[in-house]
């Protein structure tokens, strides 16, 4: 039996037509009405989740009325559901050194392009410090998006998830990490509604996990170094942050936060390149001084060359007068 017929069902009169004076007798009513076999469990979840629909709540008083028994009286699902753990996450932000980049203008075999330019003006370590806070609040907005939402996810799916994972992890999600988790909620995208999900991503949520966890995630724990200078490039680190963003907004996550380490990493690129400008242009001038200084000519050595130049016009002015004079 499909959802979408008892939903249509409840939604074509069904639920004035039954009601009694408690919630339990008006699911019995709808049970015992019901044309569908479905139990009344079953029947007792739909209600409440076409209830959850303000404009259907609001069309009648009945199912205002029924909307607050639910509320009042939540009742026990009739199968047991995910139980996530919440865990402690810190962040932490870096320090400075100084900029490098690994443009190489040398060729592995002449046919090959030279590489890409790339500007890295962090040090390995200054870039494992960047993208460790953006890491961790991506995986304590995962947590929380699971916890909130755990009522939607029968406990069933997440012991067979749980089992199949290299190590098995703890169904509690304990000690799950980012790539467990978000491989879990794009394995279980149909488990969740779509109002859970937030922002211009909110209608294909899948396809900027599959990004994120590609691009980021994946590159953190196998990632190659480029020119001995790290993995990540400043333009790379600006776009990891605006994904973390993206991800955290999309899962209803704390995103000040993230937004906030992004315009203090905007800010820093911003700092490092100006720096690196600045130097580039002191250093040449000290080269400029250090080259001997060019003769300037003053109006003496002027008048010497003018006189100079009127001297020889008037010789050849002679010798055109008189073409036998040598």
């Amino acid at each position: 039996m499909g959802k979408s017929k008892l939903s249509k069902w409840l939604r074509s009169g069904a639920i004035k037509q039954n009601i009694k004076s408690t919630l339990k007798s008006t699911i019995d009513s709808l049970h015992s009405a019901c044309p569908l076999k479905v139990s009344r469990e079953i029947i007792s979840k739909s209600l409440r989740d076409i209830l959850h629909n303000k404009v259907f709540r609001e069309q009648s008083e009945i199912h205002t009325r029924i909307f607050n028994w639910f509320e009042e009286n939540p009742s026990k699902p009739s199968r047991p559901y995910a139980v996530f753990k919440k865990r402690v996450y810190s962040s932490a932000f870096f320090g400075s050194k100084a900029i490098t980049n690994n443009y190489n203008t040398e060729q592995n075999r002449e046919s090959s392009p030279p590489p890409v330019k790339q500007i890295f003006s962090f040090t390995d370590e200054e870039q494992g410090a960047i993208i460790e806070p953006l890491l961790n609040l991506v995986e304590k907005a995962l947590n929380e998006f699971l916890i909130n939402n755990e009522h939607m996810i029968p406990s069933e799916v997440v012991k067979s998830f749980a089992a199949k994972q290299h190590p098995p992890i703890n169904t509690d999600f304990s000690n799950a990490d980012t790539l467990n988790m978000i491989n879990f909620v794009i394995e279980n995208i149909k488990t969740f509604d779509k109002s859970v999900f937030h922002g211009q991503h909110k209608s294909a949520p899948v396809e900027l996990f599959k990004n994120f966890k590609n691009n980021v995630r994946n590159k953190v724990a196998h990632g190659t170094l480029i020119d001995k200078k790290g993995r990540w490039s400043d333009h790379a680190l600006q776009n990891i942050a605006i994904l973390a963003c993206d991800v955290v907004t999309c899962l209803g996550g704390n995103y000040k936060e993230l937004y906030a380490i992004k315009e203090r990493l905007d800010s820093k690129i911003i700092q490092k390149w100006t720096d690196k400008t600045t130097s580039e242009v002191e250093n040449k001038n000290y080269e400029n001084q250090l080259q001997p200084p060019k003769r300037r000519y003053d109006d003496s050595d002027f008048r010497e060359m003018t006189k100079f130049v009127r001297d020889i016009l008037k010789r050849l002015m002679k010798r055109k007068r008189d073409p036998n004079k040598r």
